[in-house]
């Protein structure tokens, strides 16, 4: 049996991993409604080391050559994106993520 869920300051439970922040209504997926997030979500899970849908591991494979998924989050990651990509909000995520979840 499990405890109850971890909570910041009694607010909303501490989602799992960053995918789950941004699908949950409490805490970022506002900021996420427009537009497809998809092929970001799949960047998220391959730079977190979270599992993949068919789809991402799909669009991992061909943009990266790389057969199997990582096992380990990365140290290091680069974003090649055009203008109006969505490379800011997704930094923006990573940072507000890696400093409020992660210790």
């Amino acid at each position: 049996m499990t405890g109850p869920a971890r909570r910041i300051n009694g607010g909303a439970p501490i989602p799992s991993n960053i995918i789950a922040a941004i699908d949950d209504p409490a805490w970022w997926a506002r900021w996420f409604e427009g537009g497809d997030w998809n092929a970001w979500r799949g960047f998220l899970a391959a730079v977190f080391a979270l599992p993949m849908t068919a789809e991402q591991l799909d669009t991992y494979r061909q943009c990266t050559g790389r057969s199997a998924p990582p096992v380990a989050p990365a140290r290091e990651v680069w974003a090649i994106a055009g203008r109006q990509g969505g490379k800011t909000r997704i930094a923006a995520t990573i940072a507000a993520y890696l400093a409020v979840f992660v210790d």
